[in-house]
């Protein structure tokens, strides 16, 4: 049978810090500094307000894919293309944050392998939830307002506020990333995936992001 990922996405109602919030995300993932992040910037007119995105380069998945997108004149405004359908256009209209537009979003896709590297009976729901429930904590330090959807295979959980669904998601006290996880992934994945990335992204993928770390 084939694991189908689990989408998740945290969208922020007010303008974000966004290489805070990739560092805050790196660290609760455990992204070794050798992964660097690469930076791309969307010119459609489907975004009028401009579209930059940050995200883990391609096939790093590991514990979860990562990817922070924002408007860069505006929230983060989507127009339906002209062949979309009503339904389409009727979730262009639904408000992810606040009754408005997202400011910015967070998408993660946690690794459908993770109970095998996790050595535990955590599933890569439970994963998702801790991710959300510490990430939200660190978006109300900011005191940011954020809402949570996720999408996948066996669980759909549209756009909620805060961590009181999030055990409809998963148990999230047993998701944790711990740095005894992170080692395995790195022995495991680290230099095989440098051999195949070379040390520079594609030009389709974007340009290294520079000035990202503290």
């Amino acid at each position: 049978m084939t694991r189908s990922y689990l989408d998740l996405s945290i969208a922020i109602g007010k303008p974000v810090d966004e290489l805070a919030l990739l560092r805050e995300c790196r660290r609760l993932l455990g992204t070794p500094d050798s992964v660097p992040p690469i930076k791309s910037r969307t010119e459609s007119p489907l975004y009028p307000n401009g579209h930059a995105r940050i995200a883990h380069p391609v096939f790093w998945d590991f514990p979860a894919a990562l990817a922070i997108s924002w408007g860069i004149d505006g929230p983060m405004i989507e127009l339906p293309r002209e062949d979309a359908t009503d339904a389409h256009r009727r979730s262009l209209k639904a408000d992810p944050v606040t009754n408005g537009w997202a400011a910015a979003e967070v998408q993660l896709k946690p690794f459908v392998g993770w109970p095998e590297i996790a050595r535990s009976d955590a599933r890569d729901c439970d994963l998702g939830a801790w991710l959300i429930r510490e990430l939200g904590r660190w978006l109300d330090g900011k005191r940011l307002p954020w809402q949570w959807e996720a999408n996948g295979a066996s669980v759909y959980i549209p756009y909620s506020t805060g961590s009181a669904k999030l055990a409809l998601l998963g148990d999230a006290s047993v998701g944790a990333v711990t740095p005894e996880t992170v080692a395995r992934i790195n022995k495991r994945f680290l230099a095989e995936w440098q051999r195949g990335w070379r040390g520079r992204p594609d030009p389709w993928e974007g340009v290294l992001l520079q000035g990202w770390r503290l």
